[in-house]
Parts: C-alpha cells; structure tokens; sequence
C-alpha cells in the first residue's frame, strides 16, 4: 500500500493542485487513462463542495483558516484500489444523508442539488462519510 497527503487551502484556487495531486499517484500505480479520469470527477465534486460550502463566513470571522487534507492510499497487490479521503474541520455536513434527486423528472421539475453526490455514488465502488473530532471525513474508494 502507498500512502500519500497533502494539505490544502479550501479553495477553488488549489483546485488544480488536488486534480494533479490524486492524477499522479494514480499514474504511478500504471491506472489507465479511462478509469482516472472517472476518479478526477468524483474528486472535483467533492472538494469544489468542500471549497464551496464547509467554511462558511462565520467561521472566517474568528479567523479559521479553510484547510483541506486529502489523504490517497494506492494498492496493486490484489487488485487495483485507490482510496481518497478528504478531511476538513468545517461545518459538519453528511452530504450522502441528502436524498438522490429524481432523475426521472425534468431540469425545470427538479430540485437543485444532489447530482454531483449522485453521480459520485454511481461512479466510486465506494463512498462513506463520518464527522470525527471535530471533522467532516468523506472517503471515496475505486477498483480496477
């Protein structure tokens, strides 16, 4: 098992650290293109909504600084896995508890939200969240 982290501002602006990041250990582990790129999204739809709405004013108001850690765990003995948890201490938020949007509806019919989590579901094997000291944890795993 290889076992990489970083930490980053939970900002769109470290957006492209994050993708380059996750791509990376992905190649080193030899993934093929079709199945990183599936990963890139879910990964992007996770830390856009962390960037997004974990730290909202409040919490820059008494001077909380935004961080995201982004923990990547890689495994090719048995079968090709990669693991990505994102950690950070904003407002707890369980995005897996929201109900999945009625896809049968229309766009105009529909409520707004919940695809990107959808979508997210659909395309990791799997997906599980927990708040632990103070921390919103989601871990998104993917095999090949």
């Amino acid at each position: 098992m290889r076992t990489e982290e970083m930490e980053v501002a939970a900002s769109i602006d470290s957006l492209s650290k994050v993708m380059s990041f996750i791509e990376e250990n992905m190649r080193i582990s030899c993934w093929p293109d079709s199945e990183i790129n599936k990963v890139l999204v879910c990964a992007e739809e996770i830390f856009v909504n962390i960037a997004s709405y974990s730290y909202v004013e409040s919490y820059s108001a008494i001077g909380k600084e935004g961080l995201c850690q982004i923990k990547v765990d890689t495994d090719i003995d048995a079968r090709y896995m990669i693991r990505i948890t994102f950690k950070d201490q904003g407002m707890p938020f369980n995005p897996l508890s929201m109900d999945s949007p009625d896809i049968t509806l229309s766009a105009d019919d529909r409520e707004i939200g919940g695809l990107g989590i959808l979508m997210v579901r659909k395309m990791m094997d799997d997906v599980s969240y927990s708040y632990e000291y103070e921390s919103n944890i989601l871990t998104m795993v993917k095999y090949w």
